[in-house]
């Protein structure tokens, strides 16, 4: 998406660009992202620790690109975190950084807010194909006074497993937003990563690349 709205301009999309088409699109963020940042995500990885892996999630960019956008998407009654002295929607990043002594965080925040979150349209035929009605971490409920050296209750709510749906289906707005058409498609069961091996994904990309 950066590369089609900030890199070339539309005379160069209209002549080699046939279809852009993607999968398991992270448009807006993924609440996980924000437990990253707290007390770490060990991506499933038993022999780490959630806690062992925060201080390397916190070493990437990529973390704070993840990171739910502020916006009609994320509202600021959509709480991410709970402790027992606030909550924290994606609009209270600044003090969440600062709570957890990690001011750092809200630096890298602001410097990939702007990438691609305001969500451009692309300017091509889209195809946005996304996972659905799977179980997906929406919130992190830390109860005791060691925040964030704890490891959460979480809240779920649906998604890919990964992405949640508000943000997998954020491409939907395009279809009001350019001239060129834009398909959406959600598939049920199908997990974030399992998109890349599941037959009816791989029969939908198929269709597009050889009509």
């Amino acid at each position: 998406l950066f590369f089609l709205t900030k890199v070339v301009d539309q005379a160069w999309k209209d002549t080699y660009i046939k279809a852009y088409v993607t999968l398991s699109g992270v448009w807006r963020g993924a609440a996980k992202a924000a437990m990253a940042f707290v007390s770490g995500d060990n991506e499933g990885v038993f022999v780490v620790s959630n806690a062992n892996s925060r201080s390397t999630d916190r070493s990437y960019l990529s973390t704070a690109w993840l990171l739910p956008y502020p916006s009609d998407t994320w509202t600021k009654e959509d709480v991410l975190v709970v402790t027992g002295n606030r909550n924290y929607s994606s609009w209270d990043y600044y003090d969440l950084f600062n709570d957890i002594e990690y001011p750092q965080g809200y630096t890298m925040f602001e410097q990939v807010v702007n990438l691609t979150g305001p969500l451009p349209p692309p300017g091509v035929p889209t195809y946005c194909y996304y996972g659905a009605d799977v179980k997906t971490p929406l919130q992190f409920q830390y109860k005791t006074t060691n925040f964030p050296n704890e490891q959460p209750s979480i809240v779920y709510g649906l998604g890919d497993g990964t992405v949640n749906d508000n943000s997998l289906t954020s491409c939907q707005r395009w279809q009001l937003q350019q001239t060129q058409p834009v398909f959406t498609a959600g598939f049920s069961g199908v997990e974030h990563v399992g998109m890349l091996k599941d037959s009816d994904v791989i029969t939908a990309v198929q269709d597009v690349a050889y009509s």
